[in-house]
């Protein structure tokens, strides 16, 4: 339904300008009847009374001629820009981008800077709304770039980003209507991170997602085929989503520090099937971005998520854990450096020696403490190393900085020069002494 006036408020006037002006272009184009959207995080955050950033934007052309697209329409915009000064927008300049997740799924994504007259710049991604992916006979695939807006939001890794605004032109001003196709809204109030879930039948989703003889194993266990039928479509899906991008298992905890919303119950029923793909398939460099976000939130949402990485046991046999998928991958040089399983943690070791850390404000010294720390109270498989042999390998599976290695080395010297000294117990606690 329509955005309540006190939300559609906090849209900044420099946003509803490009807005205004998007329109008045798609109008000049005989394009007037084009679905224009803002989606992501912009309308999550408008939600949660945050001022909103990042505008991102979607054309809906499933009712346009093939020969229209994103980058010939955007190409047209600068010239626009000149014609209508009045409009407010005195510069338009474009630049492609493209993932190479876009690259191989032949997406067109652009970012384009609108500088108004008084020289302030606004940067803007645009793309089409992309519908489902289409299988081509030589065994690749590409996504639809006509797709619907609930195709677009099904892609979303999480409800909370699957809302989207349409904007429409309702002199003296702008209309904003609200579309929420699964539940992002009520998932805000619950204050609950869930993905997207499809209408679609259990079996073709099962088929994404379980493909292997080990997928059947980790399905039976999980007695995915017992379960009604929303409920497995709800961990299929997930689990389907972060088999597409595993990094979205940090995300989705960078997330649930950020805005202290809980996880749904069926994330640790998904994260198993892409567990090894997070382990081995994505460079840590990826998973590093999203770690130092996360100390950048502050020490106690960092330290919750050591905790809950470390501490935490999920899976059919609750005998999993996060913590080596995530601080560890592949190096700079492509290869795989990462820690044995964890098998215990001692959270009230943690939390006591990690509670010396809450003054830090620098993200990298942050992580870098809280990781040693949480790697000294961490029991590991047989094989593993001395902690502080196991850091080096977590910062170098992470790609992590100086400034992260120098952290934690200052918190495991100590602890390593006396265990070089004599093997004794509580050598960690007289470090700190």
């Amino acid at each position: 339904g329509p955005l309540p006036a006190e939300l559609s408020g906090r849209i900044p006037w420099s946003d509803t300008q490009i807005l205004a002006f998007l329109l008045a272009f798609l109008e000049s184009e005989g394009l007037g009847a084009v679905p224009l959207y803002i989606n992501g995080g912009y309308v999550r955050d408008l939600l949660l009374g945050k001022e909103p950033d990042d505008l991102d934007l979607s054309l809906c052309l499933r009712d346009c001629a093939a020969s229209v697209t994103v980058g010939d329409l955007l190409q047209r915009l600068p010239a626009f820009a000149a014609s209508r000064p009045e409009l407010g927008v005195a510069q338009v300049k474009l630049a492609t981008i493209l993932s190479n997740t876009a690259k191989d799924k032949n997406i067109d994504t652009f970012k384009a800077h609108f500088v108004d007259g008084a020289g302030k710049k606004t940067e803007v991604d645009l793309m089409p709304t992309i519908g489902k992916e289409v299988a081509f006979a030589d065994g690749k695939a590409a996504r639809d770039l006509r797709g619907a807006p609930e195709d677009d939001a099904l892609r979303r890794d999480l409800t909370i980003g699957a809302l989207l605004l349409r904007v429409t032109s309702a002199p003296p001003g702008l209309g904003y209507e609200l579309l929420d196709f699964y539940g992002g809204i009520e998932d805000i109030r619950r204050g609950v991170l869930r993905s997207p879930a499809p209408t679609a039948p259990l079996a073709e989703v099962r088929a994404l997602v379980v493909r292997t003889a080990a997928d059947e194993e980790l399905a039976a266990q999980l007695a995915l085929d017992a379960l009604p039928e929303a409920e497995a479509l709800q961990i299929l899906w997930w689990g389907k989503i972060l088999l597409d991008d595993p990094n979205r298992i940090c995300r989705a905890l960078r997330f649930a520090a950020k805005y202290r919303f809980r996880l749904h119950d069926a994330f640790w029923s998904a994260v198993p099937f892409a567990l090894e793909a997070l382990r081995y398939r994505v460079a840590g460099e990826r998973k590093n971005t999203e770690h130092l976000k996360i100390a950048g939130l502050g020490f106690r949402p960092a330290a919750a998520f050591f905790s809950l990485a470390f501490g935490h046991t999920f899976g059919p046999r609750r005998d999993l854990r996060l913590a080596t998928a995530l601080f560890g991958g592949q190096d700079a040089k492509g290869r795989a450096r990462v820690m044995p399983e964890v098998t215990g943690f001692d959270a009230e070791k943690f939390r006591a020696f990690a509670s010396e850390l809450s003054s830090v404000t620098d993200a990298q010294e942050l992580h870098g403490g809280l990781l040693a720390l949480a790697i000294s109270a961490s029991d590991l498989q047989a094989g593993g190393h001395a902690p502080f042999d196991e850091f080096v390998c977590a910062c170098d599976g992470t790609s992590a900085s100086n400034a992260v290695r120098e952290a934690g080395s200052s918190v495991l010297m100590p602890a390593a020069r006396l265990a070089a000294a004599a093997d004794t117990p509580g050598r960690l606690e007289a470090a700190f002494a």
